[in-house]
């Protein structure tokens, strides 16, 4: 990218001040400018010959002018370090014109010469290098406002030389200095706009699919295919630029090695950061071919040098699965084979494939776990590995080839069984896994021995550790014993063998298990409370216990530091310990005996009773009430209680009294649960568990009627409500019953009723809120309740729950009920193979009479409803009767 910067002349004792033009954006085509504030100046004349003129706040003389400079010459130097191995796309000096001797005459010239110093004169002046450009009469007006002169090629080269200053002279032609018509006054801020541009960097972190970039042909192996997302070659480097800001294009060139001709370009973004990825895919690659490649970046103006060439040969051929073979666990044999702990060696080959360069195994009873890589000498060649069986039975063997490409093989699975020849061993005492506080050291365990699958075992071969290896027979079934005495503490292992009639000794059982010499504690179980002594005492297990150490854990993780105590003549000790913070959970102790080791540590659980203040709340049932709360708690020495409200209102803190206890009054300042929360502690900063306590704060209005009973069923009979309201500023009730919204006016004494008559049979619920004056609703309350009344029913010919009448026989039923709205009653009755229903009208007085003749003898429902004003019915009543068959009363035995 073309950056251009205007530099004013270099003062020769001076600081330099920087003005930044406006940027404007790339759509407009603007290149961004800066402005190096002007540095000084001079000038040599001939009215002083011997004088080099400091240039000063006036004007830069140029020629014989009016200010009585005679054949005046002003000098400007530039500071043109910064471009130095940069490529100047265009430079121009800027200059403004304020005095002319005579508009109609004009001509300058601009010199390159030798540095201007204070021993510079008009005798003794700058020698001048090269004339760059020359200037004549404007094509219109008199003065130029802005002078320019092209130097482009000047300062190119002054870059190339590295040149550090540009000195640049500016006087009118020699035979015409002297004439007063050609000369000129210039302001002294003459400038240098400078385009330019640094090329990019060449390319680093060269790579090949994230292979590092390889300068050596063939090199690396690659398979096309592998790449995840798009099968390819990725070609990858950073590239930079010194211009910050510059926006990169990398090229990457790509080719056969046999054939340069066929040459691929590939012209990609390079992303923020400076990386830049170029992808050819596999289908234009061809299997076995060398390819090289390089690259450079553009900025737009200028290219950087090419990278080194990278190198990369296309595989795409799998390897044939690998083949194995061993001396001891052959997979191509049945049969248990070697024993637990028996090396055997595996040589893996390649099976004809002659890139391979590693194969990864595993041999494990548990499948493909624990893999492992060996590498050949040479590609293609095999590899041996030792591996000795830690279990017995079926193990599993599994192996691939990978190839210079990474290419991997068809996997080889295959297998083969080790040989049990290790017995089992068992000892109550001493049990393996877990510690029998019974055993110890100096009391003697029985160890027994038993074959698991070796047959014909005589004799047992065992050691404690590294002691002695001893002998002990086996009996008819192949068992065998042994007691050993464990002399010190700690963890052990008795290695045992078993032997066979034919000589043949097994494997090697390892069976570990733990002398329990550490100390034990009593006094530490049950709950601890925080802040009281707790006396627990320390017993030894070991012999000749001279001292203890003893450390408290914190729950946090924070494990407590040992604190040494001394034994008494017993071996005992005891600790009165105090917990002074609720999360210890642990206590650990060892014993020393005398200089000797000390014994491993005993770990116990600790539970602390964090004493929790007990919270007891009275009071602030209803909204602007106050609330009562009164704290307890088990924490000895509490002097003070701290505690908080809902809605995040506190800390506080309020003294305990004598007692131990503290009250505290508020007034909840909402509806709903208001929580109060509590901590106690102790003048020594011992602070208790979190207690809480809370009372739920009602501003819903209660709801009562002496007529209708809340969750009760009554007739439908008219009735009354009563209700009280809680919220504060109350100024009406708000009520929905039946369907309906309705609202009455609260009464001085926060009261009022209303009267009801249910429109029917039905299960009703009463909701009632109340409003203040600013419109804002409480809480709600329900009150439910239900309005029904089954019918009566009677028959004297047919009575309920007996047996009467006989097919033919009529009999009237009445039907009645409580309610005062009923206008007919819906029948059914239901016989042994009919059923006949219908409706019978209510008389003025709610009852009503139905005359009914059976058909058959049997039981008979009969289920009756009645139904109100609106039509709807409710409460079905059900009425059981047997009818006769009439012969009962003249039967005979």
């Amino acid at each position: 990218m073309r950056k251009v910067i205007l530099l004013p002349a270099v003062l020769i004792a001076g600081s330099i001040s920087v003005l930044t033009a406006p940027a404007a954006s790339a759509a407009d085509g603007f290149v961004p400018s800066t402005t190096v504030a002007r540095a000084s100046w001079g000038y040599v004349e001939a009215a002083t010959p011997t004088t080099a003129h400091a240039g000063g706040a006036g004007d830069a003389p140029v020629g014989t002018t009016l200010r009585g400079a005679k054949g005046a010459r002003s000098f400007f130097t530039f500071d043109v370090a910064r471009f130095k191995g940069t490529h100047v796309v265009s430079a121009a000096v800027t200059a403004k014109e304020t005095r002319a001797g005579d508009c109609g005459y004009r001509s300058l010239e601009l010199w390159r010469t030798a540095p201007f110093t204070s021993g510079s004169s008009w005798l003794k002046p700058p020698a001048e290098l090269e004339r760059l450009a020359t200037a004549g009469k404007p094509a219109s007006g008199c003065l130029v406002e802005d002078t320019r002169f092209d130097v482009t090629a000047a300062l190119a080269a002054a870059a190339t030389r590295g040149d550090a200053r540009l000195t640049l002279e500016l006087r009118v032609p020699a035979g015409r200095e002297f004439d007063p018509r050609y000369a000129r006054d210039f302001a002294n801020d003459v400038g240098l706009l400078v385009s330019y541009n640094s090329a990019p960097a060449a390319p680093t972190a060269l790579k090949n699919n994230k292979f590092d970039c390889d300068p050596r042909s063939p090199g690396r192996y690659l398979n096309p295919n592998r790449v995840d997302f798009t099968p390819s070659v990725v070609m990858a480097g950073n590239f930079t630029d010194p211009d910050a800001g510059d926006e990169l294009t990398a090229r990457y060139e790509l080719w056969p090695v046999q054939d340069p001709s066929a040459r691929r370009v590939l012209d990609v973004p390079v992303y923020s950061g400076g990386s830049s990825e170029a992808l050819v895919k596999s289908e234009d690659l061809t299997e076995g071919t060398t390819y090289a490649w390089h690259a450079r970046g553009n900025d737009g103006t200028d290219v950087s040098p090419w990278s080194q060439k990278c190198y990369f040969t296309v595989d795409r051929a799998v390897p044939n699965a690998p083949a194995v073979t061993s001396d001891v666990y052959r997979t191509d044999v049945p049969g248990e084979q070697g024993d637990v702990g028996v090396p055997g060696q595996f040589t893996f080959s390649a099976n004809g494939s002659g890139d391979v360069v590693a194969y990864e195994y595993s041999i494990s009873p548990f499948g493909s776990v624990g893999t492992k890589t060996v590498a050949p000498e040479h590609p293609g060649g095999p590899v041996t590995v030792t591996w000795a069986p830690e279990q017995s039975g079926w193990t599993y063997l599994y192996a691939v080839a990978i190839d210079r490409a990474g290419n991997r093989s068809p996997y080889l699975s295959a297998g083969f069984s080790v040989r049990e020849s290790r017995p089992d061993v068992w000892s109550v005492l001493y049990p393996q896994g877990w510690t029998n506080l019974d055993g110890g050291v100096g009391v003697p365990g029985v160890f027994t021995f038993s074959p698991m699958t070796l047959p014909d075992v005589v004799e047992y071969r065992y050691r404690l550790d590294d002691g002695p290896t001893l002998n002990v027979p086996a009996d008819s079934e192949g068992k065998g014993a042994a007691t050993v005495t464990p002399q010190s503490g700690g963890f052990h292992k008795l290695y045992v063998r078993s032997k066979t009639a034919s000589g043949y000794v097994g494997a090697e059982r390892v069976y570990q298990f733990q002398v329990d010499d550490m100390p034990t504690v009593t006094g530490a179980d049950g709950l601890i409370l925080l802040g009281a002594p707790r006396t627990m005492t320390l017993v030894p297990r070991a012999a000749g216990v001279t001292s203890y150490d003893y450390a408290f854990d914190i729950n946090a993780g924070s494990a407590g530091q040992f604190k040494p105590l001394q034994a008494g003549p017993d071996g005992t000790a005891a600790i009165t310990w105090t917990p002074d913070r609720r999360d210890y959970f642990q206590m650990r102790i060892r014993s020393h005996s005398g200089t000797a080791a000390p014994t491993l540590e005993r770990t116990v659980h600790l539970s602390i009773d964090d004493a929790a203040p007990k919270v007891t709340v009275t009071g602030g049932a209803y909204l602007g009430d106050a609330a009562e709360a009164t704290f307890s708690t088990r924490l000895p020495g509490v002097v003070q209680y701290r505690y908080w409200f809902s809605g995040n209102e506190g800390p506080y803190t309020v003294p305990a009294r004598a007692d131990g206890t503290a009250v505290v009054s508020w007034t909840p300042k909402e509806a709903g649960w208001q929580s109060v929360w509590v901590e106690a502690s102790t003048a020594t900063g011992i602070t208790s568990g979190q207690g809480s306590g809370a009372v739920y704060v009602h501003d819903q209005p209660d709801i009562t009627s002496p007529d209708f009973p809340e969750f009760g069923s009554v007739p439908g009979h008219p009735g009354r409500f009563d209700l009280v309201a809680h919220q504060p500023g109350a100024v009406e009730f708000v009520y929905q019953l039946a369907g309906e919204e309705k609202s009455l006016p609260v009464g001085p004494d926060g009261r009022a009723s209303f009267s009801w008559n249910p429109p029917g049979f039905d299960s009703y619920q009463l909701t009632v809120r109340t409003r203040n004056a600013a419109g804002e609703l409480s809480g709600s309350e329900t009150y439910s309740f239900s309005v029904f009344s089954q019918p009566i029913v009677t028959s004297a010919e047919y009575p309920e729950g007996e047996m009467s009448g006989a097919p033919g026989v009529a009999g009237t039923f009445r039907f009645a009920t409580e309610s005062d709205s009923v206008t007919s009653y819906d029948y059914t009755f239901s016989g042994p193979s009919e059923d006949e229903s219908g409706t019978v009208a209510a008389g003025p007085d709610g009852t009503a009479t139905l005359s009914w003749t059976p058909k058959e003898s049997g039981f008979y429902f009969l289920t009756v409803s009645h139904r109100y004003g609106t039509g709807g019915y409710k409460t079905e009543r059900n009425y059981l009767f047997l009818v006769g068959s009439g012969t009962e009363s003249g039967s005979t035995d």
